[in-house]
């Protein structure tokens, strides 16, 4: 919401601070009811990360290129000035 205005993104810590590599506005205000959010990321020689989330029955993808992530125990979502309730979450390592 630092923009003004609300939106979904990729972002990469770097040891520092926070930067978006990808992202979309929402456009107006976040849409109410229930929301779907899936997260891919992908270590190695090129690790990114996708995140598609579908607010309001409107499916978004962003993609960006994360490096230095080479995986780790512990992954943040943040959601800013909103309350959430997660009801399932799956880890699937390959």
């Amino acid at each position: 919401y630092d923009s003004g205005m609300p939106f979904v993104a990729v972002s990469h810590f770097d040891g520092s601070g926070y930067s978006a590599v990808d992202f979309t506005y929402l456009g107006g205000a976040i849409p109410t009811g229930p929301a779907l959010m899936h997260l891919t990321a992908r270590a190695g020689g090129s690790p990114t990360m996708t995140f598609v989330s579908s607010f309001g029955g409107t499916m978004r993808t962003n993609t960006g290129s994360t490096p230095g992530y080479v995986g780790g125990q512990y992954m943040t979502l943040n959601a800013g000035d909103m309350s959430i309730e997660v009801r399932y979450v799956a880890i699937v390592g390959g």
